[in-house]
């Protein structure tokens, strides 16, 4: 092992053996678009669009360390059964981490019992697949060891789940909390072991709102809180500056509960609303951690189509993010 790769590996498991008794840190991705991909995290949010829209999400994460995270999400949700009061949603999901890989299909479907023309409340449920395997064709080395007593299972395994939410707008606000995997699968390639991996359920609390403050000049600050057991809790905290309902162009800065006191990345982020129907955008994080010796920083791309867009798509309080 070369010395750089060395010295990357010595790095990240230090902070995930940070401040914990055992390995444990957060298993989902995070986004610094996360405002474009809140069905992933908040079934609530399904149909709260009030149209059909689809999404689609890239990030590349630490780009220039081999075996960086990168994950790759498509969303669809819209009013279901003709009716503003449901939403149908649903998220497939490809996610990879050194020989790591999952795929996760969910649906989603949402409730509103409570919608006037200033607020409206969501309820959300979702159940979902996922694959979890490994890519060992990928990996520069492989040792496995086994005796009569142990078996390691590095073929694909398949876990189902289950997730809530709950998603609320009033005029130009909203407020949305979810566990989206609620669960505690064994995921560990080794379950005879008194210890093995789990996945933990994630807790995600986001909210944002919209400030007019010039003619056609919109301020939007938006932030989400990430937590799970035995793991840092974690923040992104976002403010955007909004042209004509066209021009979107943000600063974002991540931190948690960690030893990085400068916190973990300053992120910025540009979004272009081309037509009525489709919007482009991407992102980029400056990574203020450790890891920025060794990463040219992370890289995430977003395309959205709105179906049957009406003039409500950037005045309605419910769709403007």
């Amino acid at each position: 092992m070369k010395i750089k790769e060395l010295q990357i590996l010595v790095l990240i498991i230090a902070v995930l053996l940070q401040n914990t008794e055992g390995v444990f840190a957060q298993q989902e991705g995070q986004h610094t678009l996360f405002m474009f991909n809140a069905l992933s995290l908040n079934p609530g949010v399904a149909g709260s669009r009030d149209m059909p829209s689809f999404t689609l999400l890239g990030r590349y994460q630490w780009v220039g360390i081999k075996g960086a995270p990168s994950q790759q999400t498509l969303t669809y949700h819209a009013p279901a059964f003709g009716s503003q009061r449901l939403g149908l949603g649903l998220v497939v999901s490809n996610r990879s981490v050194g020989i790591f890989e999952s795929q996760t299909a969910s649906m989603s479907w949402s409730y509103s019992p409570i919608r006037t023309k200033d607020f409206a409340m969501r309820m959300g449920l979702s159940g979902s697949v996922r694959r979890i395997g490994f890519k060992l064709e990928t990996a520069d080395q492989v040792t496995v060891l086994t005796n009569e007593r142990s078996y390691i299972d590095l073929s694909g395994r398949m876990y189902g789940n289950f997730g809530m939410g709950a998603f609320f707008t009033y005029k130009d606000c909203y407020f949305g909390v979810s566990v989206p995997f609620f669960y505690a699968n064994v995921i560990g390639i080794n379950t005879n072991t008194p210890t093995t991996a789990v996945e933990q359920s994630h807790l995600y609390v986001m909210g944002g709102l919209n400030l007019p403050i010039l003619n056609k000049i919109s301020f939007r600050p938006a932030g989400i809180f990430k937590r799970t057991r035995n793991a840092p809790w974690g923040f992104d905290l976002n403010g955007s500056l909004v042209y004509d309902d066209k021009v979107t162009a943000g600063l974002s800065y991540r931190a948690g509960k960690s030893n990085v006191e400068l916190g973990e990345s300053l992120d910025f982020l540009l979004f272009y609303q081309v037509n009525p129907s489709w919007g482009v955008g991407g992102a980029y994080d400056w990574n203020l951690s450790p890891l920025k010796k060794y990463t040219e920083g992370s890289f995430e791309v977003v395309i959205r189509y709105d179906l049957k867009p009406t003039a409500l798509q950037f005045s309605n309080p419910r769709v403007f993010f």
